[in-house]
């Protein structure tokens, strides 16, 4: 499953638990660019709650999450985040196959976990 098929199922199922609606969060959006100049963009971002959502497809294919280029990138962004006060939380491809990753957002979002 490609990381935009991945990006699309959690989507989906953001969609389906109605989260955004029942929370009062509005999505700021998918593949969303944060901290200019920098560019980098986040699969979700809630703006409201200074949350971001990263799926990090190909962590058992060797895909770019996993090079040491792209390992160090991925650092380097969200560390730039969370030093400014943003929530980040990375799942991987099997994370939003099984449910597991909508279902920690939702605890996350219900204020099951802190």
């Amino acid at each position: 499953m490609s990381k935009s098929a991945l990006e699309d199922l959690f989507e989906s199922q953001l969609d389906m638990y109605n989260l955004c609606a029942k929370q009062k969060l509005p999505k700021c959006g998918r593949e969303f660019v944060l901290f200019s100049p920098r560019k980098w963009r986040f699969d979700f971002v809630f703006c409201a709650s200074k949350v971001i959502v990263e799926i990090e497809g190909g962590t058992f294919s060797g895909g770019r999450h996993t090079s040491g280029k792209g390992f160090q990138g991925d650092c380097d962004k969200y560390n730039y985040a969370t030093a400014r006060g943003w929530k980040v939380f990375r799942f991987t491809g099997q994370d939003v196959k099984n449910g597991s990753a909508i279902t920690l957002i939702l605890d996350y979002f219900r204020g099951e976990i802190r």
